[in-house]
């Protein structure tokens, strides 16, 4: 898979795009900490390319990348701009993470389709996305009231689903780096995203999402358009 570059180069004395953005979660209300982030191996052949590992040191890390700095957890992430200034000093390349729990949670969609299709797919079915966040290519991270609904992962016919609710877990805010070099970016931001929607039937109408070709087939150019609104088709 190829490495994204940057969405931004920041200049010398800038504080970091990652300290910025986490400053601004902060102020929306979003309490968020500092992750782990990838990091640059020396290949262990001449030729070969550097590889990426998770910056803990751990080469049997669990969650690369995907895991708080230092001795926090979960239960520290904070809106406090002193402590997140204070991270992000340290640590300027950590990613910015905020916890799932009872007030959000995340449905992870692999699939090859475009994400406009699968957009216009839930319309059709009457279903609003909230806020959503690409997470490399073919995968799509919706935002979500958490619902009943705990850790879970299907695999489906032509992908696979993922989903952290009460259970706990953390969501990787962009602009966070995955393990695998891409970066993670908003399709549709918090500002206009409006409220989560119902997790439980975002993931049951998921598992039923078609192939490629169905999708290109069966969803009208107008509900393919639904990205930026994220509307509503009629139920």
């Amino acid at each position: 898979m190829p490495v994204e570059a940057e969405p931004r180069v920041h200049l010398a004395g800038e504080p970091s795009p990652r300290l910025q953005a986490a400053l601004h979660y902060a102020a929306r209300g979003i309490p968020v900490l500092a992750s782990h982030f990838p990091v640059s191996v020396r290949a262990r052949a001449a030729g070969e390319r550097a590889a990426l590992a998770c910056s803990c040191g751990s080469a049997a890390c669990p969650t690369p990348a995907r895991h708080p700095v230092w001795g926090i957890t979960a239960d520290d992430a904070t809106t406090d701009p002193a402590e997140l200034v204070r991270w992000w000093v340290g640590i300027p390349d950590a990613g910015v993470a905020t916890p799932v729990g009872p007030g959000l949670g995340m449905v992870e969609l692999c699939h090859r389709a475009p994400v406009d299709l699968i957009v216009g797919w839930l319309a059709m079915r009457g279903i609003r996305v909230g806020p959503l966040i690409a997470a490399g290519p073919s995968y799509h991270q919706f935002l979500v009231a958490p619902g009943r609904g705990g850790w879970s992962f299907r695999m489906m016919e032509h992908g696979s689903l993922l989903r952290l609710g009460t259970g706990g877990g953390l969501v990787l805010l962009p602009p966070s780096r995955l393990i695998d070099g891409a970066w993670t970016r908003w399709l549709r931001p918090l500002e206009t995203a409006g409220p989560l929607p119902d997790g439980d039937r975002l993931f049951r109408a998921l598992l039923r999402l078609p192939g490629v070709v169905e999708l290109a087939g069966s969803v009208p150019l107008g509900a393919a358009k639904l990205l930026s609104t994220g509307g509503e088709a009629p139920r």
